[in-house]
């Protein structure tokens, strides 16, 4: 299921979309939104990300991949537009927060490392800090149209929890898991994997100092389930990759040391243990208010993506 946030994550990966200028040399226009270019070297730089992200079928052939990438860089590009139609503006205290938690999440100990690091990427640091500010802008927006018009009331999850009492008979051994996952590329050195480790323990320092688990995990993991917080779901011993097997001898609350896989280092917090009774309805409203949360958010993102649409000029070549 594609999540409403996944938008906002993959903004800094996409290359700008660029107007349509009379005379101008581009590569190939695979999209026109309104006024608005989508090249195919756009595409072909957002798809490995977006397969990272979203995933694609096992049925879909190129073709089909393509026409998706295009598709979610049609609704990017819409959202875009429509924040600045309203005006959204970053402050210079969101657009710093935002700085310091890059800086944090990379270990960089001054502004010239952070600096540093965005030329090694070919982007001069005016260019780096627009693309900051949109990812802000956007973020606002979502708020503001989807998230903010998403409710879940206590009466619709005691009558969730009534009419699902199956689903919370508690299987033994099963726990609650969120995890932050750091990644480590492919073809790292022995240098690049301890400074992911290093960055590991220090997030793990700061959550056992109190650092709320979740906030931490949608600021630093590099998984897809840092849009809800961590969240992987509650699994039984065996269900998971080998090294989420600790999970199950750790009790509730507590979060491991950093554990390496072959996609890089994982912090795995153990949110709740489950035995085979029922669970009450105190302990399944959490879960049951996220999943209701999660699905009515992915719905009013899509009604509001069609809108968009909808009102939009909008031509796939």
């Amino acid at each position: 299921m594609k999540h409403v946030w996944n938008i906002v994550m993959l903004l800094v990966i996409v290359t700008q979309i660029v107007p349509v200028a009379y005379g101008e040399r581009v590569d190939g226009i695979a999209a026109l939104v309104n006024k608005k270019v989508i090249t195919f070297s756009q595409v072909e730089a957002a798809k490995e990300q977006i397969l990272a992200q979203e995933g694609f079928s096992v049925e879909d052939d190129e073709a089909a991949r393509r026409e998706k990438v295009i598709v979610f860089l049609i609704e990017k590009e819409l959202v875009r537009q429509r924040a600045e139609e309203l005006g959204v503006l970053v402050t210079s205290d969101e657009l710093d927060a935002a700085l310091n938690d890059i800086s944090q999440r990379n270990n960089f100990v001054s502004d010239d490392q952070l600096k540093a690091a965005v030329n090694q990427e070919g982007r001069t640091w005016d260019e780096f800090l627009e693309d900051i500010r949109e990812q802000i802008k956007v973020a606002k927006l979502m708020s503001r149209e989807v998230r903010s018009q998403v409710q879940v009331s206590d009466d619709e999850i005691k009558s969730y929890y009534d009419e699902h009492a199956d689903d919370f008979v508690q299987a033994p051994e099963s726990a609650h898991i969120r995890q932050i996952l750091l990644k480590v590329a492919p073809g790292a050195t022995e240098a690049e994997i301890q400074a992911v480790e290093a960055q590991a323990l220090t997030i793990l320092q700061e959550l056992r100092s109190g650092a709320d688990f979740t906030t931490m995990a949608a600021q630093f993991s590099e998984h897809p389930s840092a849009q809800s917080g961590g969240e992987l779901g509650t699994f039984t011993k065996g269900e998971l990759a080998a090294p989420f097997d600790q999970a199950f001898a750790m009790n509730a609350g507590e979060i491991s040391e950093p554990v390496r896989s072959d996609q890089g280092f994982h912090l795995i917090y153990v949110e709740e243990k489950i035995g085979g009774e029922q669970a009450s309805y105190e302990k399944a409203a959490g879960l049951i208010q996220r999943k209701l949360f999660e699905e009515r958010s992915n719905a009013r993102y899509k009604k509001w993506t069609d809108e968009l649409k909808q009102r939009a000029y909008i031509e796939i070549k």
